[in-house]
């Protein structure tokens, strides 16, 4: 048997130059098959192997033998570089002797080198030792949270002979890295798109999972369908994060070999129950390929995505799945048993480290929070309050109205459209459609369709939370929801245990989801009987409600009247009143604007109408008596001093009156008058109605209130 072929035997053979790059001998120039036009665009590697960097081709050493014509089994290159080039002399190919296997450059007849840097007789090769890595040459991929703020960065080096390496690192202040990952939470990549979309395409690799963006954004698909993977490769795919894939439509695109094979059937016992999942295997990508190298053969995004609308649903290989129950709603046993805690609405995380430096937080830009109704309902949860029959459930109707069809809610504020869910929880349909045809009774908007209505919802622990995921996962559009009442979802209070925990864990779960989904979801709940100082302190149940809640509103009024109060307070919002006023005719509240301002603009015209009724000015004490305007005598005195001041009323000498009166000039008389004293010009401490004057003005005394408070 002659000699075994080098590396360079076959680039001789194949017509090819050697060149020296990153260290290591290669050989450069056209594709012997004739797929490669451009020149050195066919490269093979010391290790033997080969690509075609037009193509994106890539070819075995077994393969790169059969250009060259001979026998694989005769083909041996060195892996080591360094041994290639000492055994070539520099990259010259040498010539086998036919005779008796003798190299130019002195190998032994049995194919071992003369220096011993060569394969052995075994054919074994010493394996090569990595280069350190370089991360100013490296791909950087980040790794976010749902803010924005960086967690760590996977870099990667593409070698010229087809390897590649990969490392981590993390922040540790500006332009300082740790290069580990210890300690820090493992997220999906892309994060933030990955929780707004609603599909995502599953991949392995930062590459890849960019070429999928990448194409996605071309054709104008990014957002509603987002691709993602995770770091460290298909083995470490469980210790990442993976609970806001929960709800949505999965496609999962594994790498063709077995690595592939295990992280599809680990996303599988993951995600199955709690996801929508799809397997695709892409043609054409060969052994260990993906979509980079389905692309490269021809293979387009719409051929992708045409396979995934095919695809059928996958269920899990364990048997956890849940699809044999026709409504797909998980027992609260098998919740347990499945780990999803009850404050998260998801999964115990009482171990995941998810902080961040002071530094890093203020350098961080967020987005402002997200209205439904501005300056009223941001997203998240929200607790709406009121005493019963006072029209919270006409107040919520009316708003689900204005958001479905891009209207405007109370009246006065613009609204963006989008889905909406009213669970009628206390209601008929029979009801709903009154109260519909009479908010509706002066126009039929477009949108109405966006509107669905339920009268029955199973309790958050019996499948409700469960049944209410699934509806959001399948509305992407969604915007609000509103739960009406409370009460009705929320898991039936067991004896013993914390009141303060327990109405904090009923409300865990919703609000979970509303931050998942970026909407907004109204729980109607009743206040306490009586009024207090305090609209939080009135809300019904412990303070664990209106601790888990995002925002509160309170609706007040008086039983009868038109007028009422909306209190309001939250975590992104200002604390505010806001005036309303119900029209009964549509059954419709309007907002009038500030409580205060229009409160006290009320009192004024109260004021303003009673001084009409007078035929002279009068003292407040004399407007009190006969008309019982304002709260109290005080309070009117003080009301009527502030209404001169604005130029409201007039005030003479302390009496007032609607209009200036012009007074008359009397008739001076032909007898001289006798002049007054000036004892006689001071007036009197009290006049005939008994109003205090100071003596030296014509303003009304300062005036104790009931507290001994002085104006």
């Amino acid at each position: 048997m002659s000699a075994p072929y080098t590396v360079a035997d076959v680039a001789a053979k194949l017509n090819l130059k050697p060149q020296i790059a990153n260290g290591k001998t290669e050989w450069h120039g056209a594709n012997p098959n004739g797929n490669g036009a451009e020149k050195n665009g066919f490269v093979v590697f010391a290790e033997g192997n080969a690509i075609d960097r037009k193509s994106g081709q890539k070819f075995t050493s077994a393969e790169v033998a059969a250009m060259a014509k001979i026998d694989p089994g005769e083909y041996e290159p060195v892996a080591n570089f360094r041994a290639q080039r000492g055994h070539s002399n520099g990259g010259q190919a040498r010539v086998s002797s036919s005779n008796n296997g003798s190299t130019s450059n002195g190998s032994t007849s049995n194919g071992s080198t003369s220096n011993g840097s060569g394969p052995t007789s075994s054919g074994a090769a010493p394996e090569p030792k990595k280069p350190p890595f370089d991360w100013s040459a490296a791909t950087k991929f980040d790794y976010r949270d749902e803010n924005g703020i960086l967690l760590y960065q996977v870099g990667r080096l593409d070698f010229p002979d087809g390897s590649k390496d990969f490392r981590q690192r993390k922040p540790n202040g500006p332009n300082r890295w740790i290069y580990t990952l210890d300690g820090v939470p493992r997220v999906l990549f892309n994060l933030a798109d990955v929780m707004a979309a609603g599909e995502v395409i599953f991949c392995e690799g930062e590459k890849t999972a960019t070429a999928w963006n990448e194409d996605l954004k071309a054709a104008n698909l990014y957002g509603p369908t987002v691709t993602t993977t995770t770091a460290q490769g298909a083995g470490n795919t469980l210790k990442t994060d993976l609970l806001p894939l929960w709800g949505k439509c999965v496609a999962i695109s594994p790498d063709n070999n077995p690595q592939g094979e295990k992280q599809r059937d680990d996303l599988l016992n993951a995600i199955g129950d709690r996801a929508t999942c799809k397997v695709i295997e892409l043609p054409d990508r060969g052994d260990g390929g993906d979509y980079v190298d389905f692309r490269a053969a021809g293979g387009t995004l719409e051929t992708a995505l045409e396979m995934i609308d095919a695809a059928p649903v996958a269920t899990n290989s364990g048997n956890r799945s849940n699809r044999s129950n026709p409504s797909n709603r998980v027992t609260e046993n098998e919740r347990e048993k499945q780990g999803r805690g009850a404050n998260s609405g998801y999964s115990n995380q009482s171990n995941r480290v998810t902080g961040h430096s002071a530094f890093d937080l203020l350098g961080t830009d967020f987005p402002e929070p997200k209205f439904i109704v501005h300056g009223v309902i941001p997203e998240g949860l929200a607790i709406l309050g009121g005493h019963p029959k006072l029209g919270k459930s006409w107040a919520m109707l009316q708003t689900a109205v204005a958001v479905a069809c891009g209207g405007r809610a109370f009246g006065q504020i613009e609204v963006e459209a989008g889905d909406v869910l009213y669970l009628a929880l206390e209601d008929t349909a029979r009801r709903m459609k009154s109260r519909l045809a009479k908010q509706l009774a002066n126009e039929r908007p477009q949108g109405l369709h966006r509107l669905h209505i339920e009268y029955q919802w199973p309790r958050t622990n019996e499948g409700g939370f469960e049944l209410l995921d699934k509806w959001l996962s399948e509305h992407p559009d969604a915007r609000l929801v509103v739960i009406d009442t409370l009460q009705k979802i929320k898991p039936r209070r067991k004896a013993g245990g914390s009141i303060y925990e327990s109405d904090s864990d009923d409300v865990g779960d919703i609000k979970a989801l509303s931050d998942k989904y970026g909407v907004a979801i109204v729980c109607v709940h009743h206040l306490r009987k009586g009024d207090g100082d305090d609209p939080v302190e009135a809300l019904s149940g412990s303070y664990g409600l209106s601790g888990a809640a995002d925002t509160l509103l309170i609706l007040q009024r008086t039983r009868g009247q038109a007028d009422a109060t909306l209190f309001v307070t939250g975590r992104d919002l200002d604390e505010c009143e806001r005036a309303l006023k119900f029209d009964k005719d549509l059954a419709q509240w309007n907002l009038l604007g500030d409580a205060a301002e229009y409160k006290l603009t009320g009192e004024r015209q109260e004021v303003l109408n009673a001084l009409k009724l007078m035929d002279e000015p009068v003292t407040p004490t004399q407007l009190f008596e006969r008309t019982g305007a304002g709260k109290n005598q005080n309070n009117l005195k003080k009301m009527l001093w502030l209404m001169s001041k604005d130029g409201e009323v007039h005030n003479e000498r302390g009496r007032y009156s609607v209009t200036p009166v012009t007074p008359v000039t009397p008739v001076t008389p032909v007898t001289p008058v006798t002049p007054v004293t000036p004892k006689s010009k001071r007036r009197p401490k009290n006049d005939p109605e008994g109003e205090p004057y100071h003596a030296a003005t014509d303003e009304p005394a300062p005036v104790a209130d009931d507290d001994g408070e002085r104006f």
